[in-house]
């Protein structure tokens, strides 16, 4: 006990210092003070427990404390008084030393009665200094018992707190309970509930289902009606004709007289119309192609011959088969100058009144087939005839490059692309033609057996096929058009486009991706080395810089110009071409390897200066996976 009492003292002494040694002795002090505590408490609690009257240890260490606190002041009182007294025995020894001088000069002089003035007055001083001493007494035993009241409030004051703590815990634990109840009688209602829809559900399906029976059999009755006055109005149609083509027998002898009249006035005119210049038919309401790609009939099976109509804006050779909303109501323009190799292309500048259908309408990617929880997808295509593209007006390459998926950019390309003044490259805009084995029933409930698809509904039905299955079928059509138009295969069909299922590897050279020669053309730009650029914030993944971008776009150009001329060169020049490009290839691998050793090796340093690690310093894996990721990361954008 008197060593809990002393590091007490020890402790009381070190509160109020700043410096680290007092800290550090007074935190070392507290642990001591909490381990000797819990050693006398104890033993107090076996030998002697009613000293202790049932306290806990808390309160034994804060009485403790509170103890030496007192004792503390007590020692301080006494001091202050004993420093009090000591003042007023030196001003006392003073006063008479004071009052001896003065004697000896009273003694000196003559002067007895100013002796005993001094006394008095040392008197009077000496009574005074004890009062003040009593005074000062009184005041600290009045604030050691103020301390003492203040410490028992407190002491009152928590034991209200926790005892408002444990009532409002048991409110808290109440509420909880009856939440949990409401909560499990809300669950039981809802459940309830359920079951009430779920029986309304069946109700009203079985009454759906009712109800579909009598419309079916109303259906039956209507169609057997129509068909019996389909029959009579067809007995009557046929009459009618017999009479019209015995009138027609006779004005056709009237009309091959006037027409051998008039033969050499209708040379003269043929001749006139192949000079002026071609003027746009009337639309024809037969069933050509054009009106099965507008009502959405299949042209598979397409043996009459192609009637043609179209608008101002269009030549003899083209119309419009559909469109779709946008900017510009874009439409699908067929080009059939050569019947054996037909085009499409999308067009934004003709104005046009909506009279062909909308192919939106009529798309079955994603969609759920009539009266079943299954989609449509490539299994349910029984053909591949057409391919639409929106080719610009000045472009002069090869159209199927337009159908190349360009990767998409980020905020910090697109700037850099503006920076240079140069146009952001943009995905042109592509249609399938597909023809389906069942048909799809309109809202006005007319059967369509046709779609076109976009690139969009593509990929929900090729999955990720689709991109590369659009730039198969595109250069097929395309690639054929191109030979048909230079006077090759012109009396031959097209070959039949295959129908690859979504997961099924894609024939070569149907590979979405651009892939650029070996050999590049110098370009402006080409001087400009490709550097390993930062990861921007606004996008991730692998992204070309605008640099390369704008160099891949002129090595495609290139390319699309330069096939055209390679398909006529002989095979002996093809084979020397051939060595001299396999040449040019390793030197530009050798070239490509030593580049990405020096972009590697820089990522290395780079991040061994951001992590701190030494130049010589051996690597984990962890951080050579990091750093091959990275170069991976880099190597794909370049």
């Amino acid at each position: 006990m008197d060593l809990l009492v002393s590091e007490y003292h020890k402790k009381i002494g070190l509160e109020g210092k700043s410096s680290r040694n007092a800290k550090a002795e007074l935190e070392r002090l507290e642990t001591k003070i909490l381990e000797t505590s819990i050693a006398v408490y104890n033993d107090m609690q076996k030998n002697e427990p009613l000293r202790l009257k049932d306290a806990t240890l808390e309160q034994f260490r804060s009485g403790v404390e509170a103890g030496v606190k007192a004792e503390i002041s007590k020692t301080n009182a006494a001091k202050e008084e004993a420093a009090e007294a000591k003042k007023v025995e030196a001003k006392a020894a003073r006063e008479e030393k004071a009052a001896e001088k003065a004697e000896k000069e009273a003694r000196e002089k003559g002067a007895a009665t100013k002796v005993a003035e001094a006394k008095a007055k040392a008197a009077k001083e000496e009574e005074e200094a004890t009062k003040v001493a009593e005074a000062k007494a009184k005041a600290a035993k009045e604030k050691h018992e103020a301390t003492k009241a203040a410490e028992a409030k407190a002491k009152a004051a928590k034991e209200k707190e926790e005892a408002a703590k444990a009532a409002e815990a048991k409110a808290k634990a109440a509420k909880e309970k009856e939440e949990a109840t409401k909560a499990a009688e809300a669950k039981a209602k809802a459940a309830k509930e359920k079951e009430e829809a779920t029986k309304a559900a069946e109700a009203k399906a079985k009454a759906a289902k009712e109800k579909k029976k009598e419309e079916e059999e109303e259906e039956e009755e209507e169609e057997k009606e129509e068909k019996e006055e389909k029959e009579e109005k067809e007995e009557k149609e046929e009459k009618e004709e017999k009479e019209e083509e015995e009138e027609e027998e006779e004005e056709e002898e009237k009309e091959e007289k006037e027409e051998e009249e008039k033969e050499e006035e209708k040379e003269e005119e043929e001749e006139a119309t192949d000079i002026a210049p071609d003027s746009p038919p009337s639309d024809n309401e037969d069933y050509d192609i054009v009106n099965r790609l507008r009502c959405g009939e299949t042209i598979s099976k397409l043996k009459e011959e192609i009637s043609i109509s179209a608008s101002v804006l269009l030549s003899k050779h083209q119309h419009v088969v559909g469109h779709k909303l946008g900017f510009g109501t874009p439409v699908i323009v067929l080009d059939v100058e050569f019947p054996q190799a037909r085009v499409c292309r999308i067009r934004k500048d003709i104005g046009h009144d909506k009279s062909s259908p909308n192919i939106m309408l009529r798309r079955r990617g994603g969609e759920l087939k009539p009266n079943s929880e299954k989609k449509w997808a490539v299994d349910d295509i029984s053909a591949v005839k057409l391919i639409a593209i929106a080719v610009p007006d000045d472009y002069e390459a090869f159209p199927a490059n337009l159908v190349k998926l360009i990767p998409k950019m980020t905020g910090t390309e697109k700037d850099d692309f503006k920076k240079l003044n140069m146009k952001i490259p943009t995905q042109p805009d592509v249609q399938l033609y597909c023809e389906w084995t069942e048909p799809l029933i309109l809202d006005n409930g007319d059967k369509v057996f046709s779609s076109w698809e976009s690139r969009a509904t593509s990929r929900l039905l090729w999955k990720k096929n689709a991109d590369n299955y659009l730039l198969y079928v595109a250069t097929l059509i395309e690639g054929w058009h191109q030979k048909v138009s230079g006077g090759q295969y012109a009396d031959e069909p097209m070959p039949t486009i295959e129908i690859f299922r979504a997961g099924s590897s894609m024939p070569p050279g149907s590979d979405a991706t651009p892939t650029p020669k070996p050999k590049r053309k110098e370009t402006p730009l080409s001087h400009i080395p490709i550097r390993p650029r930062k990861k921007s914030q606004q996008g991730k993944g692998r992204r070309s810089s605008p640099l390369q971008r704008r160099n891949i776009l002129e090595e495609e150009n290139d390319e699309e110009e330069e096939e055209g001329d390679e398909e006529e060169e002989e095979e002996g020049d093809e084979e020397e071409e051939e060595e001299g490009d396999e040449e040019e290839d390793e030197e530009e691998r050798e070239a490509e390897q030593k580049r990405q050793k020096e972009v590697r090796r820089k990522i290395e340093k780079k991040y061994r200066a951001t992590n701190g690690i030494k130049p010589k310093a051996k690597l984990t894996k962890k951080q050579e996976k990091a750093i091959n990721d990275r170069f991976l990361k880099v190597v794909g954008a370049i």
